[in-house]
């Protein structure tokens, strides 16, 4: 029989070490695959205290996958679809009580990368997708294809370490055809022409994501609410 495959959180002795001894109510704002979650539920049972956490993430499959995972200690934990920004809507899973403590885990996890019907990979071919939650937003294929010059400009400013020099030939590449790239593969065609290694390209990938899910505005919004819960 296969075995599930589980991302495991890099820093997870780190964050359990900084976690409040008297914690009783966490949010986990970026659940994934449920490690964090398991782990803080682990240890408050080994120092024979109890805590509740409430899962959030915004990618169904994650949540699904979270969900059998922690199905054995599924009473001590709420699970929400939805960004760990959108603070009223996580508040109805507490009735209003307040937090202990908020983990944010934020970036890809692994299994975005080995599903290549996500359109996350450089490695891997499939719809130019790269949305978190499929039902919101707009895929990265009609990202590119409607967004201006400056528009993508900005992205590879902001979200990029490319050089001018590269981001002026970058924008020459992408604009002087049409911006048609409905699979991953495409798009990386498209990059190696103008002499893109895995390395740049990734970079370029991860800033395309970024803007497709609206990561800096989700995490910005969260910064000037959390201290009110």
């Amino acid at each position: 029989m296969t075995r599930t495959w589980y991302h495991d959180p890099v820093l997870l002795q780190e964050v359990l070490e900084r976690l409040p001894s008297q914690v009783r109510l966490v949010m986990d704002g970026t659940l994934g695959h449920g490690g964090h979650t398991m782990a803080m539920i682990e240890q408050s049972k080994q120092a024979n205290s109890s805590i509740h956490v409430v899962g959030v993430d915004r990618d169904l499959a994650m949540l699904q996958k979270a969900t059998m995972r922690l199905s054995d200690i599924s009473s001590q934990i709420m699970f929400v679809k939805g960004s760990y920004a959108h603070f009223p809507k996580i508040m109805e899973a507490t009735w209003g009580k307040l937090f202990d403590a908020i983990l944010l885990d934020i970036g890809v996890n692994m299994e975005h990368f080995k599903d290549g019907e996500r359109g996350f990979s450089i490695k891997k071919d499939g719809p130019l997708d790269m949305r978190f939650d499929t039902t919101v937003c707009i895929p990265a294929y009609e990202r590119l294809a409607t967004c201006t010059t400056n528009q993508f400009h900005a992205m590879l400013t902001n979200f990029t370490d490319f050089s001018p020099k590269r981001i002026a030939t970058t924008i020459e590449a992408f604009f002087k055809t049409d911006r048609l790239f409905p699979t991953t593969f495409t798009l990386s065609t498209r990059a190696k022409s103008i002499g893109m290694g895995d390395k740049v390209l990734a970079i370029f990938f991860q800033a395309i994501r970024i803007v497709v899910n609206g990561e800096l505005d989700e995490f910005t919004s969260f910064l000037e609410q959390f201290p009110h819960y």
